[in-house]
């Protein structure tokens, strides 16, 4: 329970807006992969979040969606249709560096929100930043006075 006169249960929100964030980064990352590295890549990180000890919503979001993959590979695989994307022309210049270096850099940003402490946040050096960028601009102090 919290001090929210508004909405007194805010316990869960936290915690599910963690899991959508991984999901969402991880994706993210992975959407250059072709979608045999894609499985890999989420099946690692549900066995990883499995296994870590961490409280269980990350291992939960992300086996939603392994899920969904294993949902999606099934209708192609009933339909015969190979997912393949349809590149008539390589980019050029800025638009292939690009290209090119966006799954690293989202890759090290999803692993600086992903490695986020859950508790005492503003003690780790690296999260401070985000820890104080979430108190000031995304989370509210005593509901809507």
């Amino acid at each position: 329970m919290s001090d929210n006169t508004y909405e007194a249960n805010l316990w869960s929100l936290g915690w599910e807006m963690r899991g959508a964030m991984l999901v969402y980064l991880i994706l993210t990352i992975s959407v250059n992969c072709t979608p045999p590295w894609r499985r890999f890549i989420l099946l690692t990180m549900t066995t990883f979040y499995f296994k870590s000890g961490e409280f269980i919503p990350p291992f939960l979001f992300l086996s939603g969606a392994v899920l969904a993959e294993i949902t999606l590979l099934q209708i192609a695989h009933n339909n015969n249709k190979v997912t393949a994307l349809d590149v008539s022309e390589p980019p050029r210049g800025l638009k292939r560096l690009v290209n090119r270096c966006w799954t690293g850099v989202l890759f090290v940003f999803s692993m600086y929100l992903g490695t986020h402490p859950p508790e005492n946040a503003h003690r780790a050096k690296y999260s401070r930043m985000t820890h104080d960028f979430f108190n000031k601009y995304i989370t509210t102090e005593g509901g809507m006075s």
